[in-house]
């Protein structure tokens, strides 16, 4: 992807969200809730700290509110993936303005992220409906982000910052924290969006550590079966897909009876380490 030099300078001056959007609704299909605060749209990017020199990835930008305060930390580039063709065309006049935004008429979950260099950094108020299929996407590649700041329901990211023998703690709370930091570091109620959403709403902060000496494939097929069933002992689980668990349990310090809401990240990754021989299932 040939992207534009940033030789402009970026701060925005007047609301382009207060001058051009008018008589455009969101759409419920695409999950759309619109984060027009200016204040709270700052405060999310300031987290993101210094973004001169990072490509910054922009999803489901709509009317720009969050662009707007992107484009005023005067990052390297700033690439907007737009679904929703009504906004794109809103959003020209914002990139003719600034050499460093490149709107593109995109679906995020199709979108080959790898064209983007590194360092980059996500900031979005991701769409509901497609807020988690995202985010395991960015998860099989996270060793290449600097950080991802996302705005998503407070279920789904009390989900992803949990600990062991909590009700949230599972599949998603391994995955991210097997090979990051996460910390909700802002929520908002309903009515911070416009139209307000039915649930509350949070942002987290995922920041990837040293890249693990194991795939997110792997990890991932461990943690399906493991909590395909919450209430069953996750030796039993593991029956079906490794050899003598008992004792690949035994070595890490896991009661028998354990369930998998009961096991630590740093345990599931040394389950995946110790099981090199994976037993044959149809």
């Amino acid at each position: 992807m040939s992207l534009k030099d940033n030789s402009k300078d970026a701060s925005c001056g007047r609301s382009f969200v207060k001058e051009n959007l008018s008589g455009l609704r969101a759409l419920k299909s695409l999950g759309q809730h619109f984060l027009l605060n200016p204040q709270i749209n700052q405060a999310i990017v300031l987290k993101a700290g210094d973004l001169a020199k990072v490509n910054v990835v922009e999803v489901g930008p709509g009317p720009g509110g969050l662009t707007e305060a992107i484009l005023a930390a005067k990052p390297k580039n700033v690439i907007a993936l737009e679904k929703d063709r009504r906004f794109v065309d809103l959003l020209r006049p914002l990139e003719s303005r600034h050499d460093c935004l490149t709107v593109l008429h995109a679906d995020a979950l199709s979108f080959d992220y790898d064209q983007i260099a590194s360092p980059k950094v996500v900031i979005a108020n991701l769409p509901y409906n497609i807020a988690s299929q995202l985010l395991f996407k960015w998860l099989e590649d996270l060793q290449n982000y600097r950080a991802l700041y996302l705005m998503l329901q407070r279920e789904v990211v009390d989900r992803i910052c949990a600990v062991p023998r909590t009700k949230a703690y599972g599949k998603l709370s391994v995955l991210v924290q097997y090979q990051a930091g996460a910390k909700r570091i802002m929520d908002l109620s309903p009515g911070s969006f416009t139209p307000s959403p039915k649930v509350d709403s949070a942002v987290v902060e995922i920041i990837p550590n040293s890249l693990r000496n194991i795939s997110f494939t792997s990890m991932e097929k461990l943690c399906r079966v493991a909590f395909a069933y919450r209430r069953k002992m996750v030796i039993k689980a593991l029956g079906g897909l490794f050899k003598d668990p008992i004792s690949i349990m035994d070595s890490i310090g896991v009661c028998h009876n354990a369930r998998a809401e009961d096991i630590s990240v740093a345990q599931f990754t040394s389950i995946v380490q110790l099981l090199r021989k994976p037993k044959a299932t149809a």
